[in-house]
């Protein structure tokens, strides 16, 4: 009889399980603002209305940047770019453009983003994971969350015209790496 609950137990257990982690699943769009594109986007503020936390965001290569005006992430993503200094490495790509984003603010907790050429970015979330991007402008943390905390910048390469290249105005226990 004890095993016959056990069993009924673990059973029960691990299709509780399967249900909450279908509930939870991750989905991956792509977006892509070329003409004549078949992605499941074509305009990233509209990429990002249109998903839910913990989706994630493939922006393809373009000969044009996504935005011009500020972009706004405000929900938890994992958005990946296809990379810059492509040209710099032959053979190794089909496509050599990169995925260029204009000014984006992150205003969300756990955001990831990498593999992205981009200008002017604005981290005010907490856990924010910034990989292996160009920034051809500023990158400033904490303007307007004095409070943020745990930004990690690894493996970027950041560069600007300005004197100040990466501003921290406030929050703690940031990491930057190489």
């Amino acid at each position: 009889l004890f095993a016959m609950k056990y069993l009924t137990t673990v059973c029960l257990t691990a299709c509780l399980c399967v249900a909450l982690s279908l509930t939870h699943a991750q989905t991956v769009y792509r977006v892509n603002n070329t003409a004549g594109s078949d992605a499941d986007f074509t305009d990233l503020q509209t990429a990002i209305s249109g998903v839910v936390a913990g989706d994630v965001l493939i922006i393809e290569h373009s000969n044009t940047p996504y935005n011009v005006a500020e972009v706004e992430i405000d929900i938890q993503l994992e958005i990946y770019g296809t990379g810059f200094f492509l040209l710099d490495n032959p053979g190794l790509q089909a496509d050599t453009r990169s995925a260029k984003l204009g000014p984006i603010n992150i205003t969300a907790a756990s955001v990831e983003i990498s593999g992205f050429e981009m200008e002017e970015v604005r981290i005010n979330g907490n856990g924010v994971v910034f990989e292996r991007n160009l920034v051809n402008g500023n990158l400033v943390i904490g303007d307007t969350n004095p409070a943020v905390k745990s930004v990690e910048i690894k493996r970027s390469y950041l560069k600007s015209s300005d004197n100040i290249i990466l501003d921290i105005k406030e929050g703690s226990s940031h990491v930057i790496s190489n």
